[in-house]
């Protein structure tokens, strides 16, 4: 579980462009196939603060592989 800070530009196909201030809330699991390669799934639930109103999305990485040095 990890909660982060970023930034989010959304470019539209009408022409309304926004940026916004990103704040991620991750969850996920790992599975180590070994010692240094392991198996993740995260779901990134995030809150765009705008100046008019937070938009909330999420997305879900269904299947990622992390290497350890």
């Amino acid at each position: 579980m990890g909660v982060g800070i970023g930034y989010s530009h959304f470019d539209r196909s009408n022409g309304f462009n926004e940026d916004n201030l990103l704040i991620p809330v991750i969850v996920g699991a790992e599975y180590d196939v070994n010692d240094h390669v392991a198996l993740t799934s995260d779901m990134r639930f995030n809150v765009a603060a705008t100046s008019d109103v937070n938009k909330f999305f999420y997305t879900w990485q269904i299947l990622g592989v992390r290497y350890r040095f």
